[in-house]
């Protein structure tokens, strides 16, 4: 998920800078309309967001498939849950995680048990 936090604060900051009504929307669709080019030319393994490479050359797994998924499963949870709630769970998980690294399931549970910690 690692790229898709990148895609999402880089989005997040323009956004900001440029003063834009539309929210990270345009951003959304325009990233959905690369992924779906990328999907087309990559084999079926090489567009999950949490690839199982094995002993394969992480290099060949290149594409903008883990940034604009990433993206679409961190922006989808704002979404879900409302850019301010959403923004106290960014804090918290930085908070807890500067610094480190964790799995796709740990922040899945990461996430879980945060909503239901603050019953958002």
């Amino acid at each position: 998920l690692n790229e898709g936090w990148t895609t999402w604060l880089q989005r997040r900051i323009m956004n900001r800078i440029e003063k834009v009504a539309h929210n990270m929307d345009l951003d959304a669709i325009s990233g959905a309309l690369a992924l779906k080019k990328d999907i087309k030319l990559l084999s079926k393994d090489m567009t999950k967001l949490v690839l199982e490479l094995d002993d394969a050359d992480p290099d060949e797994s290149y594409s903008r498939v883990p940034y604009e998924k990433g993206f679409h499963l961190i922006y989808s949870l704002e979404r879900m849950v409302g850019q301010d709630t959403f923004l106290e769970l960014v804090k918290a998980y930085l908070a807890k995680y500067a610094y480190g690294t964790i799995t796709s399931y740990e922040f899945k549970v990461f996430c879980i048990d945060f909503w239901k910690d603050t019953n958002s």
